[in-house]
């Protein structure tokens, strides 16, 4: 007698919809079916478990075996529909990103001068982790815990070089750490003898658009403070809304400053 054939039903879209799985006399499971009509990109997970309770007799004589299945939703962060299952891409790696006349990659070992050159301005220390007058061990040392970011889940932090040169001219970094689910912060910093060209504009604006593509992320927020109109002119430009005034916001050297909160939405026009 052949062996029973086994059919594995979800009920979805109001049809039944017959998915294959390998024959199991008892088991639990997670499995993912088609993305429900009109639900789009959504961070659920589908958990399916299931129980079989036949005697090795009843498998003989059957024909067919219908599993029901129970199953329920829970939302994880870092996952979405694709339009026919589940997946996580986050990427393990800081891509290298086209920003117009300018790209966004990786940091290297021979970015030494970039991070000394960040050290001795006055304000960049002060928004970032890099000591201030940075020794050449010190920038070194930075530079290393920048390959650390992504596989720590900090975030993806990128050196903004020059399209045609590999100049590197200023870093931005998209950041997850210690922020809600569906969010992200973006920051950036300019040498000051490329501030005024666009750079930072340019780099944003990628920033942002590649952003989006990673799983779960909706929102992108930054912070400037007020006084800084450059910064934050640069961020509207790059389509983020300024949403108010966050007091007393966060330590800006040994004072805590107030922050204009600046978001862009994955469904706000470009």
């Amino acid at each position: 007698m052949a062996p029973p054939r086994v059919e594995n039903v979800i009920r979805l879209r109001g049809r039944r919809c017959p998915v294959g799985v390998p024959l199991k006399l008892a088991g639990s499971g997670d499995g993912v079916p088609s993305s429900p009509a009109g639900v789009g990109r959504v961070p659920v997970e589908l958990a399916v478990s299931f129980c079989w309770n036949l005697t090795l007799g009843q498998l003989q004589r059957a024909r067919t075996i219908q599993v029901l299945l129970s199953f329920e939703l829970r939302y994880r962060p870092g996952c979405m529909w694709d339009g026919s299952m589940m997946t996580s891409v986050r990427p393990d790696a800081v891509p290298t990103l086209n920003a117009g006349p300018f790209s966004l990659r990786p940091f290297r070992h021979d970015d030494l001068s970039l991070v000394l050159a960040a050290g001795r301005d006055p304000f960049i220390p002060q928004i970032t982790s890099l000591p201030a007058k940075a020794t050449a061990g010190q920038a070194r040392d930075w530079i290393a815990l920048q390959h650390t970011r992504v596989r720590d889940g900090v975030g993806y932090p990128f050196v903004i070089a020059k399209g045609t040169t590999d100049e590197p001219v200023g870093s931005i970094g998209l950041w997850q750490h210690k922020i809600g689910p569906g969010r992200a912060s973006i920051g950036y910093w300019v040498l000051d003898a490329h501030r005024r060209r666009r750079v930072a504009s340019c780099a944003l604006s990628a920033i942002a658009t590649w952003g989006f593509t990673l799983p779960g992320i909706v929102r992108l927020e930054l912070y400037v403070e007020p006084w800084n109109k450059g910064s934050w002119r640069t961020a509207e430009h790059a389509g983020f809304y300024r949403e108010g005034l966050l007091r007393s916001w966060e330590p800006v050297g040994d004072k805590r400053r107030d922050m204009y909160m600046y978001s862009r939405l994955a469904t706000d026009p470009t």
